[in-house]
């Protein structure tokens, strides 16, 4: 029988996944540029996350802001990737973090991944060949690359936030001051009418997908072991896709979903290798 705790975290992190699902679809009926929605999104998340985590000490330090720009890089370019390519594509290929993650473990250890790692490794970029193929044929590989590129902001974060120095609140709340702060240049050069409807799908962005996600997510993997925290999460790649098909009849091509079924299998099997090494 699972534990009161092991409840409250998995529902915790199914909440997650349902609000970080949101994105794809808020993000591809909003009209304007992918920058202006990273940036108004930000200021919207941030006076909820102030209002959420108000008393918290927040901590500037030289690692706290490296960790809040990787932080603002990883809402831009996965904004960018929705924008130029499907949502099922943009979530799967930012989930390649793994992959990175990877290699900045190698890079620190000063040793090769073991081979089971390179299986991993192999997988999971067939499957971004398979996407990257596809994207060649209608016109999304700029949409797929800035996706690669949100998995490895992503797993850079991921990485940098496992470290004993890192402060995860602090340096969200300042990605998104840091983002706040280049709205304003934005909203003064931007020739696109801001209408209502932009405002509200930029703030629900910004609340919803980031805020109310987020805590969901800090609450959640409290309370469930990290294994069980990531399986939960990965459902993301199923609701984001389902939604634009409900919604905006957006289709994923045979070969798209072979390529996003080979690089889920590759997480799912990283996931499975981690926890096995780690008993």
């Amino acid at each position: 029988m699972p534990n009161k705790k092991s409840v409250i975290g998995a529902l915790c992190m199914l909440m997650t996944a349902f609000c970080w699902s949101l994105g794809g679809i808020v993000i591809k009926n909003t009209g304007q540029p992918a920058l202006l929605i990273s940036c108004f999104g930000a200021l919207a998340a941030l006076l909820f996350h102030l209002v959420f985590y108000r008393g918290k000490k927040i901590v500037i330090d030289k690692f706290v802001i490296l960790v809040a720009v990787v932080e603002v890089f990883v809402r831009l370019t996965f904004i960018y990737a929705n924008k130029h390519t499907s949502a099922g594509c943009a979530v799967a290929l930012q989930y390649t973090s793994i992959l990175f993650v990877i290699f900045f473990e190698a890079v620190q250890n000063r040793a090769l991944p073991g081979w089971k790692q390179f299986l991993v490794v192999a997988a999971a970029s067939s499957g971004i060949l398979c996407l990257f193929y596809d994207g060649m044929r209608n016109d999304s590989i700029l949409g797929n690359m800035a996706a690669v590129a949100s998995g490895l902001f992503f797993g850079a974060q991921f990485w940098l936030n496992t470290k004993e120095q890192a402060e995860p609140v602090s340096s969200m709340t300042l990605s998104y001051v840091i983002s706040s702060l280049i709205l304003i240049p934005l909203l003064l050069q931007n020739r696109n009418p801001i209408g209502v409807n932009d405002m509200f799908l930029m703030g629900l962005n910004g609340i919803v997908v980031c805020g109310i996600g987020g805590c969901f997510f800090n609450k959640g993997i409290g309370h469930i072991e990290a294994f069980s925290a990531n399986l939960i999460c990965m459902l993301e790649i199923v609701l984001a896709p389902l939604w634009t098909y409900l919604l905006l009849d957006e289709k994923l091509s045979g070969l798209s979903l072979c390529g996003i079924a080979v690089i889920v299998m590759s997480v799912v099997l990283n996931l499975f290798l981690s926890k096995k090494e780690s008993v």
